[in-house]
């Protein structure tokens, strides 16, 4: 071999200080480069190699009935404040940008004929496309659902997908839980407070063609408000020097703040969904979920408190040996696309219930991976003592810590009020948000990291 060889010259030339030194033997040399390359991860083939698995045609074990389940009915989920203070803000800025408009260019003319229409075409789009979101919902799974008997699973069904304690069933591939919601969800992104329902496999295409009539419909009210509001101030200059072609628009005191809090509005919306919709985009691009980005994506959460990375620390912790995760369901950004926006009417593709992955995976390989980081993060629980009261909720830790009180977790899940004294057991967490739930109880959620102290004890979670 060519270290045996190497490693022979070596104890010639020193052959004098080779009695002082220890020797190192090549065979040791070659296990460390052994080992080293063992702990390379393995090159994840491209989509086009490995070939796409359509969506098997088994069965779902839904029944018609319960695929029109949509949870509640249209008029009750419009009730609560997240859809009425959304309504309330397109209407308002809507309203207002109509009244303007017909000032700044009138309906006299066909060019102002046809940018009126459009922007009633914008305001259309967003009010359709929220109602729609809210009223079909992500798609529910019936209670007690279990896959059918005629599939064909390798191994007990208990290894491949996870169990709702909640709703008494299993949960289908993508689909998870909604505390909120009360039931499991399709393809489930995230709770909306705004619609008042979750995104999910079913609403998808609606939220964002919502997002994006609404950053387009903004932006042009924002254009129309602004443009009128810079003529407004400057009318005498207009009728002293200008040619009779401009707008001539006047406002009291009252109507220009009315303008100014639409204007305001307008922007405001149009920042905050345009980077809502930056990250749908991301998520459409790679066939991903807000929930699945998550489980997927290196989480640097507390070492001190035993817990580790997700899915990329895991095989980290395992030495890659054979346990490669291949996230299935991104099948090339072209089909990417195709999957959530390819229908004009937003009817979701498939089921909801099994789904088209890479050749190369199976359609319990994204449940069975939850499973296991679900067995790493119980083996890495640990016990804190609440040392500091926190009142829970979004702001309750305000007084408790402010920078944790600014910087929230990026999730919908409960904060959670702790009293000093408590026991609780810790399963995640980031910078300055611990996730867990107080022992003999089962409710889950954050609170303050300030507010706990490392125990010594480990629980032993089933």
């Amino acid at each position: 071999m060519l270290q045996d060889r190497e490693g022979e010259e070596l104890r010639r030339r020193h052959h004098t200080s080779a009695k002082e030194e220890p020797e190192i033997s090549s065979q040791d040399e070659g296990d460390e480069d052994e080992e080293e390359e063992s702990l390379q991860p393995p090159v994840i083939p491209p989509v086009w190699m490995v070939g796409i698995q359509e969506a098997p045609d088994w069965p779902s074990s839904i029944s018609d009935e319960q695929v029109r389940d949509v949870g509640q009915p249209i008029l009750r989920r419009l009730r609560a404040v997240g859809p009425i203070v959304a309504l309330s803000i397109v209407l308002y800025i809507g309203v207002v940008t109509v009244y303007m408009h017909s000032m700044w260019w009138p309906l006299d003319t066909l060019g102002g004929v046809g940018h009126f229409v459009l922007f009633l075409a914008w305001t259309y789009a967003t009010l359709n496309n929220f109602l729609l979101a809210t009223y079909v919902g992500g798609g529910y799974i019936p209670k007690k659902w279990k896959p059918d008997a005629s599939i064909p699973i390798e191994g007990d069904v208990v290894n491949r997908l996870q169990w709702c304690k909640v709703c008494d069933g299993f949960k289908p591939p993508r689909s998870h839980h909604c505390s909120k919601c009360g039931r499991c969800v399709m393809k489930m992104d995230h709770h909306c407070l705004w619609i008042n329902n979750c995104v999910g496999h079913r609403n998808h295409a609606f939220f964002v063609r919502f997002l994006l009539a609404a950053v387009i419909g903004c932006s042009h009210a924002t254009a129309i408000l602004g443009l009128s509001i810079y003529h407004a101030i400057h009318i005498s200059w207009y009728i002293r020097f200008g040619d009779g072609t401009e707008p001539i628009i006047e406002m009291t005191f009252t109507t220009l703040l009315v303008v100014v809090s639409a204007l305001a509005l307008a922007m405001g919306v149009t920042v905050a969904l345009t980077c809502l919709l930056f990250f749908q985009a991301k998520y459409i691009l790679y066939n991903k979920t807000g929930v699945e980005e998550y489980i997927c994506k290196n989480l640097s959460i507390f070492i001190e408190f035993g817990l580790d990375d997700k899915a990329q620390a895991r095989m980290s912790d395992e030495g890659y040996r054979g346990i490669n995760f291949v996230y299935p369901y991104d099948l090339h950004f072209r089909r990417n696309i195709s999957e959530v926006l390819s229908n004009f009417k937003g009817k979701a593709k498939g089921s909801g219930i099994w789904w088209p992955i890479r050749g190369d995976c199976t359609q319990f390989t994204f449940s069975e991976e939850q499973l296991r980081q679900k067995k790493l993060k119980r083996s890495h629980a640990r016990y804190v003592n609440i040392i500091k009261r926190c009142s829970g909720g979004f702001c309750g830790s305000l007084c408790t810590n402010p920078g944790a009180c600014v910087c929230q977790p990026m999730s919908d899940q409960p904060r959670l009020q702790v009293e000093e004294g408590e026991k609780w057991i810790v399963t995640g967490g980031n910078k300055r948000w611990l996730y867990g739930f107080r022992e003999g109880t089962e409710a889950k959620g954050w609170f303050p990291r300030k507010c706990a102290q490392l125990l010594e004890e480990r629980p032993h979670l089933e």
